[in-house]
């Protein structure tokens, strides 16, 4: 047998092999979206913040993968508060990022997660008394679904709570849309 013949043939079954993987997505996928974050501070009460966030991951293991997420907030809390006076205040979201790990299980077109990790925020408050910024992280946490409209598109829901320390808490649900490479 001629060895050319044969190179040609595993060049040409190579090749092959090479265009059904352009077919198969990547394992890293995007995600933008809505978050309804909450900010509760004890003793003073809690209100809403609206956030765009952007996620970017990478599918590990079929049941694994990891994420990095950016935030900002496109709303502010406004408010007054009436003691012996009154005073007001606007609170805004500069910005969050975070990184998670995200066992999930595959059910059809389905998908089921949770998510873990940790989230660094910086928040910016001014008004009557008040006039200063602040970040700080913690641990994170939540759970979510997703549903494939193709190989490539899905839409997620989830609920998160980002941070859970010296009596203020920001959490929320949110819905995105994602793009699997």
């Amino acid at each position: 047998m001629n060895y050319k013949y044969v190179v040609a043939l595993a060049l040409v079954g190579a090749s092959g092999l090479a265009c059904a993987d352009e077919n198969k997505p990547s394992n890293f996928y995007v995600e933008a979206g809505y978050i309804n974050l909450n900010l509760d501070v004890s003793g003073l009460g809690d209100d809403d913040f609206d956030v765009g966030m952007l996620k970017f991951g990478y599918n590990a293991h079929e049941n694994l993968a990891i994420e990095v997420m950016a935030a900002t907030g496109f709303s502010d809390i406004k408010g007054s508060a009436c003691y012996v006076y009154c005073v007001s205040q606007k609170i805004e979201l500069s910005n969050a990022f975070g990184l998670y790990l995200k066992p999930k299980v595959k059910l059809g077109d389905a998908e089921i997660f949770a998510r873990i990790g940790y989230t660094h925020a910086k928040l910016k408050a001014s008004g009557d008394f008040i006039n200063g910024s602040g970040d700080d992280g913690d641990v994170s946490f939540g759970a979510g679904a997703s549903y494939s409209f193709t190989k490539q598109v899905y839409a997620s829901i989830d609920y998160m709570r980002y941070y859970d320390r010296k009596g203020v808490e920001l959490s929320g649900p949110s819905i995105s849309i994602g793009y699997k490479f």
